[in-house]
């Protein structure tokens, strides 16, 4: 059976873009809040996307279903950003406190 994982995430990847509303809202926040300190948390963070438009380097940690997602945001975004880490699961039983 063909998975159309890779179809939806590279869809995901190019629609729209990080000047479109709501998600220009939500990086001005992100933007406005980082600092060395904090640390973000990303529930269904997909490929994780945002990584290539926030500061870096920042402590961030991006939790999603996929499987293929995560190892796609594994292999594009933790060379760029060593604080980052990704997990696969749920958003109702994360793997930590």
């Amino acid at each position: 059976m063909q998975s159309y994982e890779p179809h939806y995430y590279e869809y995901a990847r190019s629609a729209g873009g990080w000047e479109s509303f709501p998600r220009r809202e939500v990086l001005g926040y992100l933007k406005n809040k980082a600092s060395s300190g904090n640390t973000i948390l990303e529930i269904g963070c997909g490929t994780a996307e945002i990584l290539g438009v926030l500061p870096t380097p920042m402590a961030y940690t991006g939790v999603e279903r996929s499987a293929y997602a995560v190892e796609s945001a594994k292999a594009r975004r933790q060379l760029s950003n060593p604080g980052a880490r990704f997990l696969v699961g749920e958003a109702a039983r994360l793997p930590f406190r």
